[in-house]
């Protein structure tokens, strides 16, 4: 090039610079932020389950897993790169997530252009970072989002006239979706729609159409063919087989793996709380989600005036016709985060991907009519809406002041005043400090506690919702029903059988220790079901020393008939026989075990004696 000709492209350079700048700033805090935060709940099951299963368990057998498919696989293929902890799985999410937004942006700059490419990418790089959703980097919808991204932009390039083996792709990766989370159904519902829509909008021909259809479930078969042949070999039930729900729809009578997740949550709450829930934290993705809706306004009207004026193209012919594509997934996604009545965080992340993608049509009208303005003004104004775009996502850096879930607002507990979490920049500050202090919370010294008074070879058990204790500690779980957070959702009978369950893995493989994570989980407003256990209401005046060494039969009944006869007054029948049926388990710990310490809220439990030798008792 000449002097003459690198000066012409050099304004060119610069701006993709800035963009990739821009968009790498908050990927790259977040991933900071993601690598060194441990995962004390959802990863800690996700790699429990995963070593269990390399090291030979089947699932559904010898150990429930919670993860789906997909996220069981990246899971095991993260421990296999870099052994028992969250790095491998981060890695994993990292090469996704960043090939996915790589995706994004070509696709994106392909159809619109540099700035709605720029502009949409670095909504979706800065909200999937943000600490509120994005959580630890091991999490089941970051690996969804990826897979969606990379299958919708292989079916936009197929839609552009590509070569066939794009079809192949869409299906290859969209039908992964759903292997690590049920609502990765959305891109694929939005790609079929948007297929058979195509014939009838005189966008495609049926011959094609049916080409398409027929190039999807190749994919979609060559990319799940490995996966059902390993889950044939080690003999997994069938309800742990990716799209096993749509075999049971189709045939009921096949029997269905029943799950209280969703249908007992439901019968916990209202819909006015989780509408306040979801509209909450729909408040804090204003702007991906004001990006989609004024990317559907704006499209509508262009739509609605080219039917005004018949001698004008079509808006469905070219790429104009993948809005509908775009709002279709956007719309699905925004739908789908009102199934489940637990609005956690991660459970947004999926519409910020599409909500990025829609925008880029909405930003590309904008640029579309600026063109007649001169250069300089037309640099000026669009400068200045990214600017705007940029102060509006501070939140996701600076952090928020009330929870958008609870919307209470945060207080520092030392001097009660309110105070910013989950920013970014504070999540960086924040684990900067702790790295110097070496400061670990609760229950990563329970875990460490753990480490260092067992061999690698004893396992352990917790009760409750806290798995990442058994990757800090390094030591399995004793037995199959490794941890739960649907104690309060689970009815009685089938929480029985998990009692069950549990003392006869313990006589056949008795744990060293046993931590009570004593974790309040949903609904949230009832006390956690402890094995080792607080006084309850109308028991001030027993010992807690006396009820641990738990040797007074009659000290013994009034605390079971004290506690729940609380239990059925204060939350219904439901709850207090789940307290009942857990006596067994009491029973077992109280003969073998004593108390050693508890940190937090968790109380460790140690095997009394050596061998474990049950403990004499009078009950």
């Amino acid at each position: 090039m000449s002097p003459t000709d690198m000066l012409q492209r050099a304004p060119a350079f610069f701006w993709y610079c800035l963009i990739v700048l821009c968009i790498a700033l908050p990927f790259g805090l977040g991933k900071y932020v993601e690598f060194n935060s441990p995962g004390a709940f959802d990863s800690g099951a996700y790699l429990h389950s995963a070593r269990q299963v390399l090291d030979g368990a089947r699932p559904g057998v010898d150990e429930r897993v919670s993860a789906r498919m997909g996220t069981l696989l990246v899971n095991m293929l993260g421990i296999s790169l870099c052994g028992f902890n969250e790095c491998g799985p981060e890695i994993v999410q990292t090469v996704l997530q960043s090939i996915a937004l790589m995706f994004m942006f070509l696709t994106l700059h392909r159809l619109y252009g540099l700035w709605p490419a720029g502009v949409s990418v670095f909504v979706a790089a800065t909200y999937l970072s943000a600490p509120l959703l994005a959580e630890t980097g091991n999490v089941k919808e970051q690996y969804m989002i990826s897979c969606m991204v990379i299958g919708i932009c292989c079916c936009v390039f197929r839609h552009l006239g590509g070569p066939w083996w794009w079809g192949i792709l869409t299906g290859f990766f969209l039908a992964w979706g759903p292997l690590f989370k049920q609502t990765g159904m959305s891109a694929i519902v939005a790609v079929g729609f948007f297929v058979m829509l195509k014939p009838l909008l005189k966008m495609w021909s049926w011959k094609k159409t049916f080409q398409d259809i027929l190039l999807l479930f190749t994919g979609a078969f060559i990319s799940l063919g490995p996966v059902y042949v390993w889950l044939y070999s080690i003999r997994a039930p069938f309800e742990y087989w990716p799209y096993a729900k749509i075999w049971w729809i189709l045939f009921p009578g096949s029997g269905t793996r029943v799950s209280s997740y969703i249908s007992s949550g439901w019968a916990m709450v209202t819909l006015d709380e989780v509408m306040r829930n979801v509209l909450g934290y729909y408040l804090f993705l204003f702007l991906p989600i004001a990006l989609a809706l004024s990317s559907i306004f704006l499209n509508s009207l262009i739509a609605i005036s080219s039917r005004k004026k018949p001698a004008q193209a079509s808006y469905f012919s070219g790429h104009k016709g993948l809005t509908v594509l775009f709002s279709g997934w956007w719309m699905l996604d925004m739908a789908f985060v009102w199934i489940s009545p637990r609005s956690y965080g991660q459970y947004y992340l999926p519409l910020i991907a599409s909500a990025a993608m829609l925008a880029g049509s909405g930003t590309a009208v904008l640029s579309e009519k600026l063109r007649p303005f001169p250069k300089p003004l037309k640099i000026s104004l669009l400068s200045v809406l990214s600017l705007l775009v940029l102060v509006m996502s501070l939140p996701v850096y600076v952090g928020i002041t009330h929870s958008p879930y609870t919307k209470n607002p945060y207080r520092d507990p030392r001097t009660g005043a309110m105070e910013r979490r989950y920013g970014l920049i504070l999540k960086f500050r924040e684990i900067s400090t702790q790295k110097k202090s070496g400061y670990l919370s609760p229950w990563e010294k329970i875990g460490l506690y753990i480490r260092e008074h067992s061999e690698p070879a004893d396992r352990i058990f917790v009760w409750g919702w806290y798995p990442g204790i058994y990757v800090q500690s390094q030591r399995l779980s004793a037995t199959r029903y490794a941890f739960t957070s649907e104690m309060h959702v689970t009815d009685p009978e089938r929480f029985s059988v998990m009692i069950q369950g549990i003392v006869s893995d313990f006589e056949k493989r008795r744990p060293k220790f046993i931590v009570d994570s004593r974790k309040q989980h949903f609904p949230w407003n009832r006390p956690p079901l402890e094995l080792w256990p607080n006084l309850p209401p109308g028991c001030r005046s027993l010992k807690e020393e006396e009820l641990q060494s738990a040797h007074d039969p009659a000290l013994l009944t009034q605390y079971e008939l004290t506690w729940s006869a609380y239990l059925r007054k204060q939350f219904g029948n439901d709850e207090a026989e789940r307290f009942l049926v857990m006596k067994p388990l009491r029973e077992y710990i109280r003969k073998r075990y004593k108390k050693i310490l508890q940190i937090g809220p968790h109380v460790l439990i140690e095997m009394d004696g050596a061998g474990g030798r049950d403990r004499k008792s009078n009950d």
